[in-house]
C-alpha cells in the first residue's frame, strides 16, 4: 500500500495504520445546512493552489478542513483524507461524500487523476465555483434592497400601533363618542399586538405556513405548477430563464473541455439542475442529441434559451470552438441577468411606496379623524 500512496504523490515514509481515522457516517449531511458556493470556492481555489505547490493531496484536505467554517464540508474533508491514506483514489474518496460534491466534480476529479491532469481540473473546478458564487452575489445583491424595504416596513407595522401611537389610541378609547371604522380597525389590531396572544399566533403563523410550503414542495405536481408559474412571469422569468441558462452553459462548457461524452454531461447536468422544469428541458436536449441531432438545434426545440446564447452555440459548432462560445454566453446571460434585477427593483419600487402610502394614509386617517372630531367639538 505504500508504494501505492508514494505513486499518488505522498512522502516517502511509513503510513502508520492505526493512525488513520475511518470515514465518518455520510448519511448525516442532507440534514445539515448545504455548502455555499463561496466555501465550494475557497476550498477547491486552496486545494488548487496547495497542490500546484507540491502538497499532497491528503495533506492539502487536512489543512483546509482545519480552516472550514462549514461543518458538513469540514467533516467531509476529513473523510477523504481518511479514505486517500486507506488507498482509494481522490475520485471514489468525494464520491463518497456525494451529499456534499456533486457528480461533475467527482467526474472532474476521476478524468484528472487517469490522464495525468488534476491539477488542471481543480484549477476548473475552482473557477467554475467562483463564478457559480459570483452569479449567486449578483443576484443577492440585487435582493437587498426590496428584502430590507419589506422587513423595515413589516416591522414599522408591528410597532406602531403598539408603541408610538399607544397614547393616542388610549385618549380616543378613553372618549365617550363613536369612533370612525377605521379608527376602530387600527385600536383592534393595536391591542392583538400588545396581547400576550400576539407572540404565539406569529409561531404558529410561521410553523403552519412552514408544514404547508413544506408539504407543497415534496408534492411533484405543485412544485412543477409554481415553477412553471415563475418562468412564465414577464420579468422575474426572464431572470430565472438567465441564470439558468448561465449555469447550463459554464457546466456544458466544462464537459466539452474535459472530454466527456455529451450524453453523460447532459445527465450530470440534468442531476444538477435546480428546477423540474429546467430539468425536462435538459431531459429533450438530452433525447434530441441521443438521437444524433447536434447541440444547436436540440437546444432551439426547447424554447427556452435565448436568442444570443444560441447564435454562439451555432457559430461555435461552425468554428470548432464550442468551449470558448459557451464561456461566452454565460458571459452574456449573466450581464443580461444583471440588466433583468436591475428592472425588476425598477418595477418593484413604485409598488412598495404605494403600500407604504396606503398604510401610512390609513394611519393618519384612523388617527386623525376623530381627533378632528374632537376639536371641532370643543370649539
Amino acid at each position: 500500500m505504500n508504494a501505492d500512496l508514494r505513486r499518488k504523490g505522498f512522502p516517502r515514509h511509513r503510513v502508520n495504520q492505526n493512525s488513520v481515522v475511518m470515514s465518518k457516517p455520510l448519511e448525516k449531511y442532507h440534514l445539515m445546512l448545504p455548502v455555499s458556493s463561496s466555501d465550494y470556492a475557497v476550498c477547491f481555489r486552496e486545494l488548487a493552489t496547495l497542490y500546484r505547490a507540491g502538497v499532497p493531496i491528503a495533506k492539502s484536505m487536512k489543512i483546509i478542513a482545519g480552516q472550514a467554517g462549514h461543518p458538513g464540508l469540514r467533516a467531509a474533508l476529513e473523510s477523504c483524507e481518511a479514505d486517500i491514506l486507506s488507498g482509494k483514489s481522490i475520485a471514489r474518496s468525494l464520491e463518497a461524500c456525494k451529499a456534499i460534491f456533486p457528480v461533475l466534480t467527482v467526474k472532474m476529479i476521476d478524468i484528472g487523476e487517469k490522464t495525468g491532469r488534476l491539477e488542471i481540473m481543480l484549477e476548473r473546478i475552482a473557477f467554475h465555483a467562483e463564478k457559480t458564487r459570483e452569479l449567486n452575489m449578483k443576484i443577492s445583491a440585487a435582493l437587498v434592497y426590496p428584502l430590507f424595504v419589506a422587513l423595515f416596513f413589516l416591522a414599522f407595522l408591528i410597532v406602531a400601533p403598539s408603541m408610538l401611537f399607544k397614547g393616542i389610541l388610549q385618549f380616543l378609547g378613553d372618549l365617550n363618542m363613536s369612533l370612525p371604522l377605521p379608527t376602530r380597525i387600527f385600536m383592534g389590531i393595536s391591542a392583538f399586538i400588545r396581547s400576550g396572544f400576539f407572540p404565539v399566533a406569529v409561531i404558529m403563523g410561521i410553523f403552519l405556513l412552514f408544514i404547508a410550503f413544506r408539504s407543497l414542495c415534496r408534492q411533484i405536481y405543485w412544485k412543477i405548477q409554481v415553477q412553471n408559474l415563475l418562468f412564465s412571469l414577464p420579468v422575474i422569468g426572464k431572470s430565472l430563464r438567465m441564470v439558468e441558462a448561465a449555469r447550463f452553459a459554464r457546466t456544458l462548457s466544462i464537459i466539452y473541455d474535459t472530454g466527456m461524452p455529451l450524453l453523460e454531461g447532459l445527465d450530470i447536468t440534468r442531476e444538477g439542475a435546480s428546477s423540474i422544469f429546467f430539468s425536462e428541458k435538459i431531459a429533450v436536449v438530452r433525447e434530441e442529441v441521443s438521437q444524433g441531432v447536434d447541440i444547436f438545434t436540440a437546444l432551439s426545440a426547447t424554447g427556452f434559451f435565448p436568442a444570443t446564447f444560441l447564435h454562439l452555440v451555432e457559430a461555435g459548432e461552425q468554428s470548432g470552438r464550442v468551449k470558448e462560445m459557451l464561456d461566452k454566453a454565460a458571459d452574456i446571460c449573466e450581464e443580461s441577468l444583471e440588466e433583468s434585477l436591475n428592472t425588476v427593483i425598477t418595477v418593484m419600487q413604485p409598488f412598495i411606496l404605494l403600500a407604504i402610502g396606503i398604510i401610512a394614509a390609513f394611519i393618519m386617517i384612523a388617527t386623525m379623524t376623530p381627533l378632528l372630531q374632537v376639536i371641532q367639538g370643543l370649539s
